[in-house]
């Protein structure tokens, strides 16, 4: 654990140009899978890792 566990849950593997990987995070699950508010801060974050991108996220919307 490299600081707080949500920290750790939304951590991003570089493994290509414009590709990433994560994983779940036991910490952050409900009975079938991960929250979704995690599931929408992974998103948000592989967006901000983008090296292209223009300017900050002001919101996330994700139905």
């Amino acid at each position: 654990m490299t600081g707080h566990s949500f920290d750790d849950a939304v951590a991003l593997q570089h493994t290509a140009p414009g590709r990433m990987r994560a994983k779940t995070s036991p910490d952050w699950a409900n009975m079938v899978g991960p929250f979704g508010g995690l599931t929408a801060a992974l998103m948000l974050r592989a967006v901000e890792e983008q090296p292209d991108r223009i300017g900050e996220p002001l919101s996330l919307t994700v139905n």
